[in-house]
């Protein structure tokens, strides 16, 4: 077995992580994190592709359908909040099964909705489990991903939304169209998140960064071993030494966590308060454009322009099937080499710009107005979890999506009122003004995370 250089410590078991070439493994672990990062996407694009129906079955005016599809977001404000913090006290791994089987319940559930009310109710507890998986999710594959390709992984980690919401809509276009109440089926679908827990039982262990912000330095070095052992076949460091030397490290290293750790108190302090208002703002232009827009898009297809039912789901899945990967991988290259704050300024200027090509030209204009709207969201997801440290990271990527899951809440109902007063002119403006403050703030605000991402993410 080779030997690593120096003495074993704990940035050295995290640069055995970092340093890792990339291996089966790695591509098991990005993999399973995609497939549920679909699952929930899937679920939260199922409500608005059957809104159209919905509405029309239990004459739902705009007012009431937004606050409907908001029903969702309240949930994932919820969700966001409690269990990112929760994921930086029990664990990544927990939580993450925790939250799987929350929305999977709940998603099932709503299934058997027979009114408005509970249906509602069922989105927003659904929406809560849906919520707490993002944060989960992306701090998981960001800390166990090699820092020469964490860009690349994280991006190809958001392919998983695209793929989410390219089944909802072939299952709505199988099921919703050719059924008076294929919806339902549509929602049942949605609860096959359960399947994939024993899979994360078996595969993921708990994020070594995490354990070792927690002080529990000897249970980080059993997860590294067992990921050399997995994926290299061998153990770089023997572990006489590498125990060795952890276990004196190990109460020095748990007292630094305690002072460390401080939940919201941290993110809120002089060291992170400007990030985490960037990354607050982020979202919550995030959340109203892309969640709170893209939820209403079968209906103004159908409704505002004018295509028939299958018509507007044809139109959706292309532009799904078009912004499905692509966004993902190429934000991935681009944030590696040109960075991510100039990525991200790129993908917001051209989705707004495409939004009133689209208002201005309709029909196939939704292609380059879903593929910006992908791509803003998957850079969103790889520079969010480098502003924050370790031990705080679950607790931050926890607040700022809770600010999008706010914008999220808010969208359908104010698009609902900007329709009826001002058309879809008035919600592509809104758009326009919202996604035009984010590149400022950005480059205001923002730092750029692509020179000091391994720095930063080794950072306790």
């Amino acid at each position: 077995m080779r030997m690593m250089s120096g003495k074993p410590t704990e940035k050295t078991l995290i640069a055995r992580v970092d340093t890792m070439k990339v291996t089966r493994w790695h591509w098991q672990l990005v993999m399973l994190c995609m497939v549920g990062i679909a699952i929930e996407n899937f679920d939260m694009t199922a409500i608005a592709l059957a809104m159209p129906v919905i509405a029309r079955s239990w004459e739902l005016p705009p007012s009431m359908i937004g606050v409907l599809l908001s029903g969702s977001s309240l949930g994932l404000l919820i969700g966001a909040s409690v269990f990112g913090t929760l994921s930086d006290s029990i664990g990544r791994k927990k939580t993450f099964i925790l939250t799987t089987v929350v929305y999977s319940l709940f998603v099932g559930l709503s299934a058997f909705a027979q009114d408005f009310t509970q249906l509602y109710i069922a989105r927003v507890l659904a929406g809560i489990g849906l919520g707490g998986f993002i944060p989960v999710a992306s701090a998981y594959v960001s800390e166990f991903a090699p820092v020469k390709v964490r860009g690349r992984f994280m991006g190809i980690f958001t392919i998983g939304n695209g793929i989410g919401y390219c089944l909802a809509v072939i299952a709505s276009m199988v099921l919703v169209s050719a059924m008076s109440e294929g919806w339902r089926w549509v929602f049942a679908i949605g609860a096959v998140g359960f399947l994939i827990i024993p899979a994360v039982i078996k595969l993921l262990p708990e994020s070594v960064r995490w354990l070792m912000g927690k002080g529990r330095n000897e249970e980080a070095l059993q997860v590294v071993e067992q990921v050399e052992q997995r994926a290299l076949g061998q153990i770089i460091v023997p572990h006489e030494i590498a125990l060795l030397e952890v276990k004196e490290l190990s109460k020095q290293s748990s007292q630094a966590s305690v002072k460390r750790s401080g939940g919201y108190s941290r993110i809120f302090s002089r060291e992170l308060l400007r990030k985490s208002i960037l990354a607050a703002i982020l979202w919550f232009v995030s959340g109203y454009t892309f969640y709170g827009f893209i939820q209403w898009m079968p209906t103004f297809l159908t409704k505002e322009m004018g295509y028939t039912l299958t018509a507007g789901y044809t139109f959706t899945l292309l532009a799904a099937a078009v912004g499905t990967g692509t966004p993902g991988i190429a934000c991935g290259f681009s944030s590696d080499y040109l960075g991510r704050r100039l990525t991200l300024t790129i993908c917001m200027l051209a989705y707004a710009v495409s939004g009133f090509f689209f208002l201005w030209f309709g029909g196939w204009w939704i292609l380059p107005l879903y593929w910006f709207s992908s791509a803003m969201t998957s850079q969103l997801y790889i520079y969010s979890p480098e502003l924050f440290p370790t031990a705080v990271r679950g607790t931050g990527l926890g607040f700022a999506s809770s600010i999008g899951r706010v914008a999220g809440f808010l969208a359908p109902i104010v698009i609902g009122y900007l329709v009826q007063d001002y058309g879809l002119a008035g919600v592509i403006s809104v758009n326009g003004v919202l996604l035009t403050i984010g590149v400022l703030v950005v480059w205001v605000m923002g730092t750029e995370t692509k020179g000091n991402a391994q720095t930063q993410a080794q950072s306790f």
